[in-house]
């Protein structure tokens, strides 16, 4: 099998996005939590969640855990395509930059009034960028480029 390649116009769609995302990013962790759409949205999934008879507080961390690692899968997906390249280096700088920027978010966070900043979070987010370059391997292994079979 062929070595899985990045294009340039990949790689250069991965840079817009991740730019994309990371403004985005910044809008839902860093907006106060009055009128924050993001805890609006996962205090309503776990709200419907427990009403099937599960414990509202304990759904709430569970659906929040869950997003958390949700919201991070892009990091783990853009940053080797950005790159251009699935080294297992760039593979790795990919979750330490999920690390890093989640390390950030929950420092910022002290400081904005209604967030709280939580271990849990830089933990879920960081499995987040685990789970995003897991995906991209298991992606370029299903679909990656396969040599002509002969006739």
């Amino acid at each position: 099998m062929e070595r899985f390649r990045v294009t340039r116009r990949t790689a250069r769609a991965a840079r817009i996005l991740l730019a994309v995302f990371a403004v985005l990013l910044v809008l839902v962790v860093l907006t106060p939590s009055q009128g924050n759409g993001a805890l609006d949205l996962t205090q309503l999934l776990a709200q419907w969640v427990a009403s099937w008879g599960l414990p509202y507080g304990s759904t709430f961390y569970a659906v929040e855990f869950l997003a958390n690692i949700a919201l991070f899968v892009p990091v783990g997906v853009l940053v080797p395509l950005a790159c251009g390249s699935m080294r297992p280096g760039v593979l790795v700088l990919a979750v330490l930059l999920g690390f890093a920027v989640s390390l950030g978010i929950e420092f910022a966070q002290m400081a904005i009034p209604g967030r709280v900043s939580d271990p849990r979070d830089l933990l879920s987010n960081t499995l987040g960028a685990v789970a995003g370059v897991v995906l991209l391997l298991l992606v370029r292994t299903l679909f990656g480029s396969r040599p002509a079979r002969a006739a």
